[in-house]
């Protein structure tokens, strides 16, 4: 099993909350694809998809939803 960096949960963080690549890596001064790969590598390692991705913007897939509840939890305990 893959261990999933806290870089990468704080990037699937900025992305539910902001709702975009672009403003979460303003908000995580990162590069739109880095925050892209970020997502991409915890999706790959979890065997989900975590967003649905369109023109409009980006939003949570139930397992997204279900995962970004669980890596705020972890985070604010940290």
């Amino acid at each position: 099993m893959s261990a999933i960096a806290l870089r990468q949960i704080r990037a699937v963080i900025a992305v539910c909350e902001e709702g975009s690549f672009t403003r979460a890596a303003e908000r995580e001064n990162a590069t739109q694809s880095g925050i892209s790969q970020h997502v991409a590598a915890v999706e790959r390692t979890l065997g989900v998809k975590l967003f649905e991705r369109s023109p409009a913007g980006v939003v949570p897939t139930p397992a997204g939803l279900r995962y970004y509840r669980r890596c705020v939890e972890a985070v604010g305990m940290l």
